[in-house]
């Protein structure tokens, strides 16, 4: 279910202050690579450091892989970033002693156990409770990765507050209106300077056609007066979930309202979904967010018992008209109910992202507690303007980041307006 057209819609770029974004107190600042932190947050932490706020930067690799060129080992470039990036925070007014490189391998950047407890060993060192980072729409897997990382910190209660940023401020995918624009004019001298230290970046050192270089234009968005944050936990304007009664007043209202029996796009989703099943058949599964049941009516011929759920009541009655005896048709709200596994096929299809970062993440836990061994989760992702607390990517990844073990992502497919994502845990 795509975007919705009652859902509470912010103001486009709201203008933040420090204050709504830090707190006030310690925060950090978490780059995949040497130079995404003064590109994406060179403004924030000169001003912070200004203002006397602690700022801290984490780099997660060691940018080795951002060039091929003679001469250049991964080892040496790597060293010489490092270098750099050293050079770039002293001159947003940071201390070396504020700036944390982890060195792991570039382009293989993952959330795995080691790099989220160096994470959380620094955060815990230094009192930090709110973490900037890559922002899920931009597509480098590295990016991605560091947002996982985020997650997974906030998911365990290591840190409190999370807020993205896209490092390109231009963006490269994404709603730019879901931002929030902190205004630095005053910070830019020292935001091009801390850029210059970065000179393996800027094709000053490194031969042209070697690799990543950003040119005199590509350095245009950074000139800007403003820079753009994204709130997503524990701070005033993150989103809050979808009340089951916003819901309701849709089904109300009209008895299709995101156009199931007519949109190619909802027929293409429950199709590639179908698809993505692979033929196996299943002794139970479940649907959660069936809403008037359109997908449901197609999965029961792939299972030998179905169970249906939606928070919506009105949605409920529309699917069990639809239904009938074929399936269990039952009025669940998540997180807070679900019902009894165990299941051997869970779907969340286009609904993730309306139950907020809180709510993923105990949908999470629910749904472990009610796979099978062996058995297959899928999770279907809008991936235009949902209007709603999160994005189907940052959904998406939120829910990758809380995986369990023996969870493996089989695969992850991106369609014309969604993205599916299908797991399977590991036999017992």
């Amino acid at each position: 279910m795509p975007a919705t057209t009652a859902a509470a819609k912010r103001s486009a770029a709201p203008v933040a202050d420090l204050a709504s974004l830090t707190r006030l107190r310690p925060f950090a600042v978490l780059a995949p690579h040497p130079d995404d932190e003064t590109l994406g947050c060179g403004g924030l932490i000169s001003r912070a450091t200004r203002l006397g706020v602690e700022a801290r930067v984490i780099v997660l690799t060691d940018g080795g892989a951002s060039h091929v060129a003679p001469g250049w080992t991964t080892a040496r470039l790597g060293a010489t970033r490092r270098a750099e990036t050293v050079m770039a925070v002293e001159a947003l007014g940071l201390t070396p002693d504020h700036l944390h490189l982890l060195d792991r391998a570039d382009g293989a950047l993952d959330d795995d156990a080691r790099t989220v407890e160096l994470v959380a060993d620094i955060l815990a060192r230094n009192a930090i409770e709110t973490l900037f980072v890559t922002d899920p729409a931009d597509s480098h897997p590295d990016h991605r990765a560091a947002f996982r990382i985020a997650c997974r910190l906030v998911a365990e209660g290591t840190a409190s507050g999370l807020v993205t940023y896209p490092v390109s401020q231009c963006f490269e995918g994404g709603d730019l209106s879901r931002f929030e624009h902190l205004t630095v004019a005053t910070e830019l001298q020292r935001k091009m300077a801390a850029i210059a230290c970065h000179a393996t970046q800027l094709g000053t050192v490194l031969p042209p056609g070697s690799g990543f270089s950003l040119t005199t234009d590509d350095l245009g968005p950074f000139r800007a007066p403003v820079e753009r944050y994204r709130p997503l936990h524990g701070l005033p304007s993150a989103g809050m979930p979808e009340a089951a009664a916003h819901f309701d007043r849709m089904f109300e209202a009209s008895p299709d309202p995101w156009n199931y029996g007519a949109s190619r796009y909802e027929r293409d989703r429950h199709a590639r979904t179908v698809a993505v099943l692979g033929g196996r058949r299943f002794q139970r599964a479940w649907e959660a967010g069936t809403a008037a049941g359109h997908l449901a009516e197609q999965l029961l011929a792939h299972c030998d018992a179905l169970v249906a759920t939606d928070a919506s009541a009105a949605a409920v009655d529309r699917a069990l008209a639809r239904l009938g005896q074929r399936a269990e048709v039952r009025h669940m709200a998540l997180p807070d109910a679900a019902p009894d596994g165990p299941f051997d096929l869970i779907l969340l299809s286009d609904m993730l992202y309306y139950l907020g970062f809180d709510g993923v993440v105990a949908t999470a836990r629910v749904c472990r507690e009610r796979l099978a061994p062996g058995g297959v989760f899928i999770v279907v992702s809008w991936l235009g303007n949902t209007e709603a607390a999160l994005t189907g990517i940052e959904s998406a990844e939120l829910f990758r980041a809380c995986r369990w073990p023996g969870l493996e992502l089989e695969r992850s497919e991106l369609h014309p307006g969604f993205r599916l994502d299908r797991y399977r845990l590991a036999s017992a």
